[in-house]
């Protein structure tokens, strides 16, 4: 577990997806950059199944876990809150 408590490891269940989706959701909607680096750290090792992030999560997650924002990152997102607040 990350430091506030987002899951990283042991997402091999049957929900993996979601959980995925989950940690990476969090991660990007608290602006936890730690998080966001464990996510992408744990893609990177295949601990996590990264293939089932969908587009506009994950490039909100490299977003997030970059230390100093550029403009494709906050269009990146304002992109998912946008399908966040659309899918609500």
């Amino acid at each position: 577990m990350h430091s506030k408590g987002l899951p990283v490891h042991g997402l091999e269940h049957p929900n993996s997806r979601e959980a995925a989706l989950l940690s990476a959701r969090q991660a990007i909607e608290h602006g936890d950059r730690q998080a966001a680096l464990d996510l992408l750290g744990g893609v990177a090792r295949g601990e996590v199944p990264g293939h089932d992030l969908e587009p506009v999560v994950s490039e909100a997650l490299v977003a997030t876990a970059r230390a100093e924002q550029e403009e494709r990152d906050r269009a990146a997102l304002a992109r998912y809150q946008q399908t966040q607040a659309a899918s609500h």
